[in-house]
């Protein structure tokens, strides 16, 4: 089944209960400033096909933490961070492959949230942004060379978010956000016949990612977050020296838990 697919299947088994609990449309306000900050742990299923046949696949966990102020016909800003590492496991058409992977990045949003009232109290927040991200993916035994490949590259992104009132104590919410990215770069290092090196990544690709959180409002200034989500980064191929970057594609889908504490 592809990735894109089954993150779907397992994003609808996941909501169903709470929108079966809270069938009705009721909503809560809490008298907060709308100021948040979430933090949590984050696991995903990585799906690294690299051009020449080479695939991988692999858990990573680790943590994300947003910090934002969020509010109805109000100026929106964020800071977002995250971390996660994990092992891949594959085969290329020669050999099997497994290596270490580990995912950093760090982003900042601007934009305005409009509040409809009429619709589930529903809520809009188009925004942009930018930000910086760096992927390592360290191969290892039984791999036939122990290559450690960097990525790195600085990207714009623009994107929406969206919520609605689920009964008094659940929102449902979608994200969709873009991301273009600026001079990407992949460092090579641990070869045995060529120094380091760092090859050009063609960026004819817009990378995006899919957020649904469900929100379990606990009390007063605290809530419960879990965010099924799905990810797609394509690197393109460049023509380098000593050897070309062949283009290399990740899929990633899996869930953020987050404490969200509001003042």
């Amino acid at each position: 089944m592809k990735p894109l697919k089954l993150f779907c299947l397992t994003t609808l088994v996941f909501l169903f209960p709470f929108i079966h609990i809270n069938g009705s449309f009721e909503f809560c306000t809490l008298s907060i400033k709308g100021h948040r900050l979430l933090i949590g742990p984050e696991v995903y299923h990585v799906h690294r096909n690299r051009e020449g046949g080479s695939k991988q696949n692999g858990w990573l966990g680790g943590g994300r933490f947003t910090y934002d102020h969020y509010r109805r016909h109000s100026f929106y800003w964020a800071l977002e961070g995250a971390i996660a590492r994990g092992k891949l496991h594959g085969k290329s058409k020669l050999s099997k492959q497994e290596s270490h992977m580990r995912d950093r990045s760090i982003e900042g949003r601007l934009g305005y949230t409009f509040r409809i009232k009429r619709i589930c109290k529903l809520m809009l927040t188009p925004f942009i942004g930018g930000g910086y991200m760096i992927e390592d993916n360290d191969f290892r035994h039984p791999s036939p060379l122990h290559l450690h490949f960097k990525t790195a590259y600085s990207y714009a992104s623009a994107g929406l978010l969206s919520s609605i009132s689920l009964g008094c104590q659940w929102k449902l919410g979608l994200t969709v956000k873009l991301r273009y990215l600026f001079d990407p770069t992949c460092k090579i290092t641990h070869d045995p016949d060529f120094r380091s090196t760092s090859l050009k990544i063609a960026n004819d690709n817009l990378q995006y990612r899919l957020e649904l959180p469900v929100t379990y409002n606990y009390c007063h200034g605290f809530s419960l977050v879990a965010t099924p989500f799905y990810e797609s980064r394509i690197y393109g191929r460049q023509i380098g020296f000593p050897f070309d970057y062949l283009q290399t594609r990740i899929y990633d889908y899996g869930v953020i838990l987050q404490a969200h504490f509001g003042y």
